[in-house]
């Protein structure tokens, strides 16, 4: 699990047997996607089956990740439990570096950037500038305005000044509390 302040990743996928379900059986199970290429064809036909022989998997020879959850938007569709596993360990690694994982699909939804390629990261580490409560909060705080209610920073169109900002400079997203923002390149 992924601690966002008070939100929370988990991580999970739905593994379940290619041959399986090509045969029009759903045979699979829930897991951590921080495990995933963990998971074994005779793990996946036990939970169905019992202990089952290995000729009788012969064919059975490859997982998939048919459905996930918790990946905050760096996940859409299917993949191979070793891409899970992979977008898993980027959700940890960015939320290790203290950045939220859910401002990282953010940045990769605005960017055109596809989760494994290597700049993604790099780029998303330069230009996140955080969560705020508002376009208009991280532009007073950008400015390093004082007391709002003092000359000159009463005398200041802030509605207008954040507006510049993020015509230029700077562009947000959506966030749980707020905004994510982020500096154009």
């Amino acid at each position: 699990m992924i601690a966002l302040g008070r939100k929370t990743l988990d991580p999970q996928v739905w593994i379940g047997c290619v041959a399986c379900y090509n045969n029009g059986r759903l045979v699979g199970e829930w897991y951590s996607a921080d495990s995933a290429e963990d998971v074994t064809i005779e793990e996946i036909h036990a939970e169905h089956f019992g202990a089952p022989k290995s000729r009788e998997l012969a064919e059975h020879e490859e997982l998939w990740c048919f459905n996930s959850e918790g990946f905050g938007g760096l996940l859409e569709g299917e993949t191979s439990p070793s891409g899970a596993q992979a977008i898993a360990e980027l959700i940890g690694r960015v939320e290790d570096e203290g950045k939220s994982p859910l401002a990282l699909a953010a940045f990769k939804g605005h960017s055109g950037y596809e989760i494994d390629d290597p700049d993604l990261i790099e780029e998303f580490m330069d230009a996140y500038m955080g969560e705020h409560a508002s376009e208009k909060e991280f532009a007073i705080e950008q400015s390093g305005a004082g007391d709002l209610s003092e000359w000159p920073w009463d005398y200041i169109d802030w509605d207008s000044y954040t507006n510049d900002l993020f015509i230029n400079a700077y562009w947000s997203a959506e966030a749980p509390e707020g905004v994510f923002v982020f500096c154009n390149a």
